[in-house]
């Protein structure tokens, strides 16, 4: 991860924010390895929680992805079918 982000830093073009991806699912594994040994603690802590603890971790994920989803919404973006009828 290390090599990865001083490598995008000191490249330093307009696209080398792409050579973060492996960073960011490296980045992504390691919270979820995190969420599941929080998940283990509370369980052994709080006895059949489990359950809850999951749907706790799976309505954040929909409330992100809610509050997200018009900064990701293609639906509106009509420049390649406006280049295509242009050329």
């Amino acid at each position: 991860m290390v090599a990865f982000s001083a490598f995008s830093i000191v490249y330093a073009t307009y696209d080398s924010f792409l050579y973060l991806i492996p960073v960011f699912l490296c980045f992504a594994i390691w919270i979820g390895i995190g969420l599941a040994g929080l998940m283990d603690v509370l369980n052994r802590r709080f006895q059949k929680s489990g359950i809850a603890i999951g749907l706790v971790f799976v309505l954040c994920l929909f409330v992100q992805a809610g509050n997200n989803w018009p900064q990701v919404d293609a639906s509106r973006d009509l420049r390649a079918e406006q280049f295509g009828r242009k050329y």
